[in-house]
């Protein structure tokens, strides 16, 4: 009898253990609870990454009503400012063109450089291929990228690692490039690498987590090895979250901000383990996000966080940078003429 009464008090205590409860009662399920209307406990479990990752962070200063604020991905905003602008005329355009003096103009930071005295241009790059069928909106060819990187090289242009755009202090006449990849396709390693050794570039690589070891995305040895190139650093664009269609990625990001949280975390971690070095630099699956989310992340030690919209940079800003993609249809001519707002 009292080996049963033990066994049931047991289980008794197991299940509470199991359970989160909170103040009044409730129920809450999954990993996160809210303790209060000002701390979050976010927390990531995986079988495969041992431990259980924790943060406790402050959202007593953000505004709930900055947490509407979702940007659309680029294709659906910033090419449409080209066309509006008539520069993008297909029977004229030239994809390995040379590229005139086009730039992008860095805004106002406090009253120390004035608009347009500093130039920063933030790149985005995907996939790197030498089959025609490969190449359209994410996708150019490796002669493409070097002629780019020829072009900034020969104009005078400064390359910055992502996480080096934090603790930037603009100054007048500054020219400067910040070239990064998202998703870590296999091309990073094979064809982007040997490009930015050859010029003495720096880029910045977004890997997606459980893209890693799968066909066309780079191995761990190969992410390493990447990772130990001066030249390139390895940032986070998140475990799984990629994975999914854009319209449930915008309804994690608007309605499951822990739930996003804790992706970016555990991709985080993932990645430090790679690479033996701080993940400090993200940037947001089809470039979604909220002005909350971004607050709440910059104070996880993200130095640099990059959306895909026309936003422009601008030091300490609420909002992530925007970037331009290099789409294959376009010049780095037409490209650079985009404006960022």
């Amino acid at each position: 009898m009292k080996r049963t009464i033990t066994i049931l008090i047991f289980i008794l205590c197991f299940f509470c253990h199991s359970v989160n409860v909170s103040a009044d009662g409730e129920i809450v399920d999954g990993n996160y609870q809210v303790a209060n209307d000002g701390l979050i406990n976010a927390e990531t479990t995986d079988a495969n990454i041992e431990g259980i990752y924790e943060e406790n962070i402050n959202t007593d200063t953000f505004d709930a009503e900055d947490d509407v604020d979702v940007y659309p991905v680029w294709y659906e905003g910033s090419y449409k400012s080209l066309k509006k602008k008539n520069i993008y005329d297909k029977s004229a355009s030239s994809k390995d063109a040379d590229v005139n003096n086009s730039s992008i103009s860095g805004s106002k930071p406090g009253n120390t450089v004035a608009l347009n005295e500093y130039i920063i241009i933030p790149m985005m790059y995907h996939k790197l291929s030498e089959v025609p069928e490969d190449l359209g909106d994410f996708c150019v060819t490796p002669q493409i990228f070097e002629n780019d990187i020829k072009y900034f090289k020969q104009n005078n242009y400064d390359f910055m690692l992502a996480s080096e755009l934090d603790d930037y202090v603009p100054q007048k006449g500054d020219k400067k490039v910040v070239i990064t990849f998202d998703d870590g396709y296999k091309s990073d390693y094979q064809y982007a690498l040997p490009i930015l050794e050859k010029y003495s570039a720096k880029a910045t690589f977004y890997i997606v987590g459980e893209f890693i070891d799968t066909y066309d995305y780079m191995t761990k040895e190969e992410i390493k090895r990447l990772s130990d190139s001066p030249y390139a650093e390895i940032g986070n664009h998140s475990y799984s979250l990629h994975k999914k269609a854009y319209d449930e990625i915008y309804n994690e990001v608007y309605t499951n901000r822990l739930n996003v949280i804790n992706d970016f975390q555990k991709n985080k971690k993932l990645l430090s383990q790679i690479t033996q070095k701080e993940i400090t630099s993200l940037t947001y699956p089809n470039g979604l996000f909220t002005t909350k989310l971004n607050a709440i992340l910059k104070t996880m030690g993200y130095k640099t966080i990059f959306s895909t919209g026309s936003i422009k940079y601008r030091p300490g800003d609420i909002k992530p940078t925007g970037r331009i993609n290099r789409n294959y249809n376009y010049t780095l001519e037409e490209l650079l003429k985009i404006e960022l707002v």
